[in-house]
């Protein structure tokens, strides 16, 4: 069962190619998840190589913009698995869906990180190039504060 309170509408996506699904996660899992990413962060990142979180300054903690390779973390491990992501994605592509480990970015105020267009397969390398992203908006966002576009 999706838990949020916007319907998955396939037309929609199929016609737009995004849908925006409002409160995605009801608010005891959402506050779960915040809760084991700023664990994660604050206990589990430093102890594992460069390569699984990048900063754009290391000297500044704040400045942390992505996190890869979660699933040496056994929650992050386990969360591959959450049928609301899995039910979203296969409810939109309508076919089975698997998880790919769950990765985190940050646009930290005051730090360039620009994104330029892509499309994600140009790194995924699927074949067939059958995919779906889902984000959450860990924050509230808004066109002042930098919404996602």
């Amino acid at each position: 069962m999706i838990p949020m309170s916007s319907p998955i509408d396939k037309a929609t996506f199929d016609t737009d190619g995004f849908l925006v699904l409002r409160q995605f996660l009801p608010a005891d899992e959402f506050d779960q998840l915040t809760t084991n990413l700023d664990r994660y962060i604050c206990d589990v990142l430093p102890s594992l190589p460069d390569a699984y979180g990048y900063f754009q300054d290391k000297t500044r903690p704040e400045t942390l913009s992505q996190l890869q390779k979660m699933d040496v973390d056994p929650y992050f491990k386990a969360y591959t698995s959450n049928r609301h992501w899995l039910d979203a994605a296969e409810a939109v592509l309508g076919e089975t869906a698997k998880a790919q480990v769950p990765e985190w970015f940050n646009k930290p105020p005051g730090t360039e990180h620009p994104t330029p267009p892509h499309q994600d397969n140009f790194y995924w390398k699927f074949d067939p190039p059958q995919a779906i992203s889902l984000w959450l908006a860990l924050d509230a966002v808004d066109e002042e504060n930098g919404c996602l576009r």
